[in-house]
C-alpha cells in the first residue's frame, strides 16, 4: 500500500475503502481519534489507504459527528431518558447559571444530528458501525436513540414488532393462553412469590 500523502495544509489523509467498494477520504488524525479499532489496527502502520465493514454513507455520517465533536462541547446522554425527543436527552457536560443557555444551544447539535436518522434501519447501520469503529461518542447517542424509538411504540405491540421486524409465530389460541390470568399470575409468583391478582383482567 502507498504511504501517507500530505494535503496542502499539511495535515495527512486517509482513504476508508468501504463495503460497497467506495473511497472516503478524512484527515487521518481524525478519524483515527474516535475509530478506535481502526485506529488499534492502523494508526501505526502510516498506511494511505485502509479497509473499513461500513458503507459510504455510513462512513460519511460517522465523520459528520466527528465533525461536530470537534467543534461543540461534548454532550451527555441523559439516563434514564426523559422522553422519546431526543432534544430532551442531551445536557452539556458542565454548565453554569452565565453560560447555561449558550452551552446547551451547543450540544442540541447532536439532538438534531440523531434526529435525521429516525428511520430504524438507517440508525440500526449507524449503530452497529459505531459498536464495530468503536466511536464510543456516537454508539452512546445511537443506543439513546434506539431506546427512545422502544419507548414510542410501547405498548403497541404491533406496531413494536413491525418497527422491529419481529414475527409473531403465535396462533390465536397461544396468546389466549400467553396473556391468560393463570399464566399472568404463574409469572408474578416466578418472580414475587405467592400473589393474590385482584384486580379483574379483561381480553
Amino acid at each position: 500500500m502507498p504511504r501517507v500523502n500530505e494535503d496542502k495544509s499539511g495535515k495527512p489523509n486517509l482513504t476508508i475503502i468501504t463495503n460497497d467498494e467506495k473511497k472516503v477520504v478524512v484527515n487521518r488524525e481524525l478519524w483515527y481519534k474516535y475509530a478506535l479499532a481502526s485506529a488499534k489496527l492502523y494508526d501505526d502502520s502510516g498506511f494511505e489507504e485502509i479497509v473499513a465493514e461500513i458503507s459510504e454513507t455510513v462512513a460519511n455520517r460517522m465523520i459528520d459527528y466527528m465533525q461536530l465533536l470537534e467543534n461543540n462541547p461534548a454532550p451527555t446522554i441523559m439516563k434514564p431518558l426523559r422522553s422519546i425527543d431526543m432534544a430532551d436527552n442531551v445536557e452539556p457536560k458542565e454548565y453554569n447559571d452565565s453560560n447555561r443557555v449558550e452551552r446547551f444551544d451547543k450540544v442540541r447539535v447532536y439532538a438534531d444530528f440523531i434526529k435525521k436518522y429516525s428511520d430504524f434501519e438507517d440508525l440500526e447501520d449507524l449503530l452497529i458501525a459505531s459498536m464495530d469503529q468503536e466511536f464510543n461518542e456516537l454508539l452512546e447517542i445511537c443506543k439513546a436513540a434506539m431506546g427512545a424509538i422502544v419507548r414510542q411504540t410501547r405498548g403497541n405491540i404491533d406496531e413494536f414488532r413491525k418497527r422491529f421486524s419481529i414475527k409473531n409465530d403465535l396462533t390465536a389460541e397461544d396468546m389466549e393462553v400467553a396473556y391468560s390470568a393463570e399464566a399472568l399470575q404463574k409469572a408474578v409468583e416466578q418472580h414475587w412469590g405467592p400473589f393474590e391478582l385482584r384486580a379483574e383482567i379483561t381480553e
